[in-house]
């Protein structure tokens, strides 16, 4: 076939240079479609895409061993198809390559979620053990609350500012007083003195307006005046939180029924293991008429065991409670007797009621047993922190 021909005389260096360059434009331009693969071991597949005229062909796809990271090198790569962050599996999460975010060194997991014991209201020490509404968690050891401005030192509620066994941190004792949190040899002329205690009466809560006059939970010196403060709410003369107070649960005077519920965000809720059935809070795993789930009865002189209807009870809930299986020796609900049950703040041990929590303990003994439950328990494997062993 003739192609028409043109004048290229004056540009005929031009010309030479473009077909020359031709087949590097066309072909090992370096650029291409890529696509990564990234996984939680950090191992990825990275495939290019190119042109290359090396190959003798107009394409190729070539197929490299790769890092995850999506840029074709298999030498730099951290598994998460991003190849600018440090990857685990999943670009937008920090991981450890088996799946698994866990939890840190410091926490535990309780209930699916990651928690520190020794700060935490809701498993304070171990998981499950509640602290009561008015109550802190301090050092795994659930200590009353403090009112607004004081800490807790030492078990008491003490005002940095003025404490002279506490001054300005917990344990800095002062020779002669303290004030503004500072060890001082007299107090300022505009403090009242208290002891060794040079305070401010109109903020402290400690000595609010007047020496010895402490505030309460929920509480604050305002102007000398002891305070109840939002959102906590006066109930009966008393500052509470009914958010979390189970006998004025959202508002005042709405109790919850305190075997078998406790208040959450002002709502009167089934404690774990229990679920909301018609308007009960009953254990789906040992109850007949919500065997499983609400509403599934079972029939025929079936038992419900482990949420299923059988004939009739087996280990470990060999005992028959209104046609569900429990264990008389640990059921919370149902100890040492068909509905007996323990307070909120005991466990079954036994077949008896014993104030104590399950700690994040494997044996015994146990660190966080302590306080008012001192025991380390071994009771069949199950580790509990109880005020005594049975």
């Amino acid at each position: 076939m003739n192609l028409p021909s043109f004048p290229c005389s004056p540009l005929k260096f031009l010309c030479a240079s473009a077909l020359l360059l031709l087949p590097i434009a066309c072909g090992d331009s370096g650029s291409g479609s890529t696509s990564s693969t990234g996984t939680e071991s950090g191992t990825g597949s990275a495939t290019e895409s190119n042109s290359s005229a090396e190959t003798g062909t107009d394409s190729n796809t070539t197929t490299t061993t790769g890092d995850g990271d999506g840029d074709g090198d298999p030498a730099t790569g951290d598994g998460d198809g991003d190849p600018t962050t440090t990857g685990d599996g999943d670009p937008t999460t920090t991981g450890d390559g088996d799946g698994d975010q866990g939890c840190g060194p410091d926490e535990t997991e309780c209930a699916g979620i990651c928690v520190d014991t020794n700060a935490d209201p809701d498993n304070c020490g171990g998981c499950g053990n509640a602290c009561d509404f008015d109550q802190m968690c301090v050092e795994g050891s659930c200590e009353d609350g403090c009112p607004e401005g004081a800490t807790l030192c030492d078990g008491n509620c003490v005002t940095l500012g003025s404490d002279p066994d506490h001054c300005g941190m917990c344990g800095n004792e002062c020779a002669d007083f303290c004030a503004a949190g500072e060890c001082v040899d007299a107090c300022p002329m505009d403090a009242l003195e208290c002891g060794d205690a040079c305070v401010d009466p109109q903020t402290d809560p400690n000595h609010c307006g007047e020496c010895g006059n402490d505030c309460d939970l929920g509480e604050a010196c305002v102007d000398g005046d002891c305070e109840c403060q939002a959102p906590n709410e006066v109930c009966d003369g008393q500052c509470t939180d009914t958010q979390v107070d189970p006998d004025n649960c959202g508002v005042c005077g709405e109790q919850c029924d305190q075997d078998f519920e406790t208040c959450e965000a002002g709502s009167c809720a089934c404690v774990e293991p229990l679920s909301e059935c018609d308007g009960q809070c009953v254990d789906t795993d040992a109850n007949a008429d919500h065997c499983g789930m609400c509403g599934n009865a079972c029939g025929g002189g079936d038992v419900c065991l482990d949420g299923m209807c059988v004939g009739e009870c087996a280990d470990p809930t060999p005992d028959e409670c209104d046609g569900g299986c429990v264990d008389l020796d640990s059921d919370p609900f149902n100890c040492g007797g068909c509905g007996d049950v323990c307070d909120n703040d005991e466990l079954c041990l036994d077949g008896d009621c014993i104030e104590g929590f399950t700690p994040a303990c494997d044996s015994c003994p146990c660190d966080v047993c302590g306080g008012d439950t001192p025991e380390c328990c071994d009771i069949d494997g199950m580790i509990s922190c109880a005020e005594e062993c049975p």
